[in-house]
């Protein structure tokens, strides 16, 4: 009897931390897919980078404007290599991540900092913040929503 109690004692404390690194594995596997993301950016490789994103995925970029619908993730991997083919290098890394999840969704916020240099040559700097919906499709997590805003007052 007392081996049983010890067994189960054992069995109901992993049933109790087995959700928390299950949560700690989800939100390592998120920071890692988001970094994998912005790789794509920086190595100019538009369908490795819009492979992360679902079908519908749609985002408000920094320079404002309306929301950018979704569009065939074809249509998405042509608009993206016209960026790289018209000679803009990004190079911009994501800082200070931040992982919520909700199931199979999760909201990661965060800050985009780096650099884009235009075809002349000119740099600018980047210093945003972004948020990011995913959700978990096939046993991945694909970016449905994204939103990068200046980060202003900043010093």
């Amino acid at each position: 009897m007392k081996r049983f109690v010890a067994v189960l004692g054992g069995v109901l404390a992993i049933m109790a931390v087995a959700p928390a690194a299950m949560a700690q594995s989800a939100e390592e596997e998120i920071i890692a897919a988001q970094h994998a993301h912005f790789e794509t950016l920086r190595a100019g490789d538009a369908p490795a980078h819009i492979a992360q994103h679902a079908p519908d995925a749609t985002s408000f970029d920094p320079v404002g404007g309306l929301l950018v619908e979704a569009q065939s993730l074809e249509e998405q991997v042509r608009d993206l290599q016209a960026v790289f083919d018209a000679g803009i290098v990004l190079d911009n890394y994501l800082r200070h991540l931040q992982v919520r999840i909700y199931g199979d969704a999760a909201v990661v916020t965060g800050y985009i900092t780096g650099t884009e240099t235009n075809p002349d040559g000119s740099v600018v700097q980047t210093m945003n913040r972004r948020t990011a919906v995913l959700i978990r499709q096939g046993g991945e997590w694909k970016e449905v929503h994204s939103h990068a805003s200046p980060v202003v007052g900043a010093e």
